[in-house]
């Protein structure tokens, strides 16, 4: 949350993405934005745990697609997803609905594609106004700060 404070100190539009969180977060996120003076240039798009899992999973691409249109319009934009395991997580509900087969971990096979095509709609180009930027900082949960538990596909126990 410091990174968007300073950020919007700076100039910069910020959009906070979150991704199944509780109300009490999301209040704390915002609290903490107005009292230190990074709100007035962020945009919070909030996607509650009591929503349904499709809302859920289409935040962070609302979120993609609002800091590409202030790119557009000549700004710099940092975005931060809170979090993509949940992302992950609402992703995986809707495929079982779907009738989707998982893959490793209960996880639908493109997740990881899906993720990265999201993040990699992020960098810089060029623009009338010269070169814009989209920043991304993605957040992931990790269990006790093991990252290796958040990229199942790339270890299988055998290494």
């Amino acid at each position: 949350m410091q990174i968007i404070v300073n950020q919007a100190k700076e100039g910069v539009i910020c959009i906070y993405v979150g991704i199944g969180k509780e109300t009490s977060a999301i209040k704390f996120v915002e609290d903490y934005l107005k009292a230190e003076g990074g709100f007035q240039n962020t945009v919070m798009i909030i996607a509650f745990a009591k929503d349904s899992p499709t809302l859920n999973y289409l935040a962070p691409f609302a979120g993609m697609t609002l800091a590409e249109f202030f790119r557009d319009k000549g700004k710099n934009v940092l975005i931060v997803f809170d979090d993509l395991t949940s992302h992950a997580k609402f992703y995986r509900e809707i495929s079982l609905l779907a009738k989707k087969l998982p893959g490793r971990s209960c996880y639908p096979g493109d997740i990881f594609h899906v993720q990265a095509a999201l993040l990699e709609r992020a960098g810089n180009i060029e623009t009338r106004w010269g070169e814009r930027a989209i920043t991304a900082l993605p957040v992931g949960e990790t269990l006790e700060n093991d990252l290796s538990g958040y990229i199942q596909t790339n270890f299988d126990g055998n290494d």
